[in-house]
């Protein structure tokens, strides 16, 4: 979860102080490693939530919280430079109504582009079923003139250790909900499954 959100603000959305990025479900796992890094590049940070989980968000560096149960983001957020979808739910769709031409969005729950099938050698097959889904995202994407990218996280040892060494220096505070011994395995992933966890959830090994 650490990689991806690294990956996200740092080889795609390319964040720079300043500059105004959403990012949705912040108290998630993802999210909630996604805040500090953005807030550690100097940028502004917004992100939706819960209303119980506002102040937990406010302590990892958001500027301004959005409860997703009372404000659908996009009728308040205009001109934002980066996006970031961990949620899904058609929050990508939405995404494109509040950033700026040439901004940027990356989804890890939406839906990949034609360029996805190609890259990842899937078959003819497959790669027509993801682009006939794609289609009218795409449309979308173009009348919003936005650079578009779905992330799958790749392994990376350096990126792992400079994550390591932002932890390390207080920068970034794993946010962890429940620890589970390795016997429990078949309900933390129950649990995680749920959608509801607020962080990480670690399975102990013994």
């Amino acid at each position: 979860m650490g990689l991806t959100a690294y990956q996200t603000l740092h080889e795609h959305l390319q964040l720079r102080a300043g500059q105004r990025v959403l990012i949705t479900a912040g108290s998630g796992g993802v999210g909630s490693f996604a805040i500090q890094l953005a807030r550690a590049r100097g940028a502004h940070v917004i992100t939706t939530t819960s209303q119980r989980h506002v102040q937990l968000v406010e302590n990892l560096g958001a500027d301004e919280v959005i409860d997703y149960h009372q404000t659908d983001f996009s009728t308040e957020l205009h001109d934002l430079d980066a996006a970031f979808d961990t949620h899904g739910h058609g929050d990508a769709q939405r995404m494109l109504k509040v950033l700026r031409p040439s901004g940027r969005l990356v989804t890890i729950a939406g839906l990949p582009p034609f360029s996805f099938g190609r890259e990842h050698h899937l078959d003819p097959l497959r790669r027509g079923l993801l682009g006939a889904a794609y289609l009218p995202m795409s449309r979308r994407v173009r009348a919003a003139r936005v650079d578009y990218h779905f992330l799958l996280m790749h392994s990376s040892g350096q990126q792992l250790a400079r994550l390591t060494a932002l932890i390390e220096a207080g920068q970034v505070h794993p946010v962890i909900d429940r620890i589970f011994p390795s016997t429990a395995l078949e309900s933390a992933l129950h649990y995680a499954g749920t959608g509801h966890a607020t962080g990480k959830v670690v399975v102990t090994m013994t």
